[in-house]
């Protein structure tokens, strides 16, 4: 059995970003990383300038085509279903894990819209007991946006400890102990008759991750998973790793209005490794970025004072 792996699991509207962001973490890792990419449903080759990149960083990549059995057996009524970037492949991010617990002793699960701006050192995560850690969800363990998240944790008797689930390091000895998988699938169905923690919910994947680990996890610092909901704040500024959370759109193709000159330059640098445009002509070097920062002052106050509470 293998150390450890990093784990990304996509369907082809995400193939593009996954790119680039294997990209930038082959960039920025120093220790030498073994990549494991599903392709959940298609098989696409990846360009052989990134392969040679992430070769000539040190690292091993191997691609495989890949389809998760839970997809199949999973039945969402929901009308929201389909919407901030939801799709079906999420359900499978549990049967992804599954197939590589019995070759790693620790599995590093990312999502394809995650930037890599800094070392994640990945090896210094490991060691915790319990089945996996993870950085808390930053927009409603806030509370901003869902004014009601900690009374509805409190009522239906749920940890308000809520972590998102776009990176995961998996325990493989603990999760294959306590058989996620089928736990999971349970709290698929729980949560399509009701959600515990938000109203009107369409996080169907990350809610019943949550209520099978419920408060059993590990909680990382906040800069291994900085979300989108935080942009503009001295959080987002010094991220190690940005999540384009929620939404179609993610940091391709540039938008100038959420783009500062540090993700720029990067996406600039490994946009030819990817053998892909950025998708922008004319960058204003962070005018628009800045404006917008300055146009969402109120919610960027009130994030900045939340996440420096959890530092």
């Amino acid at each position: 059995m293998k150390d450890y792996c990093v784990l990304y699991f996509c369907d082809e509207g995400l193939h593009v970003e996954t790119c680039f962001s294997m990209a930038s973490l082959a960039k920025f890792a120093s220790e030498s990383l073994e990549i494991v990419f599903l392709q959940q449903g298609y098989s696409k080759a990846l360009p052989q300038t990134l392969i040679d990149y992430i070769v000539s960083r040190g690292h091993r990549v191997v691609v495989e085509e890949f389809n998760a059995s839970e997809i199949r057996g999973v039945n969402v009524s929901n009308p929201d279903f389909g919407k901030n970037g939801i799709t079906n492949t999420a359900f499978g991010k549990v049967d992804a894990i599954n197939t590589l617990i019995d070759d790693y002793r620790w599995i590093f699960y990312l999502d394809g819209d995650i930037l890599f701006l800094g070392d994640p050192k990945f090896s210094s995560i490991t060691g915790f007991n319990q089945p996996i850690a993870a950085c808390l969800d930053l927009a409603e363990s806030s509370g901003y946006w869902n004014a009601s998240f900690f009374e509805n944790c409190k009522e239906n008797q749920r940890s308000s400890e809520y972590f998102n689930s776009g990176f995961l390091c998996v325990n493989s000895a603990v999760w294959r102990l306590i058989n996620v998988k089928e736990c999971y699938l349970q709290n698929v169905q729980k949560h399509s008759d009701e959600c515990p923690y938000i109203l009107h919910c369409n996080c169907f994947d990350q809610c019943p991750l949550n209520m099978t680990f419920d408060g059993r996890w590990a909680i990382l610092t906040p800069s291994l998973n900085v979300q989108r909901c935080v942009l503009h704040t001295r959080l987002w500024d010094k991220a190690l790793m940005r999540h384009y959370t929620g939404g179609r759109h993610k940091f391709l193709p540039i938008l100038r209005r959420r783009c500062d000159r540090r993700e720029y330059r990067l996406l600039c640098e490994i946009s030819s490794v990817c053998d892909h445009s950025t998708g922008i002509r004319f960058y204003d070097w962070g005018l628009s970025n800045f404006l917008n920062r300055i146009r969402r002052w109120k919610v960027v106050k009130v994030m900045n004072e939340y996440v420096d509470s959890l530092l």
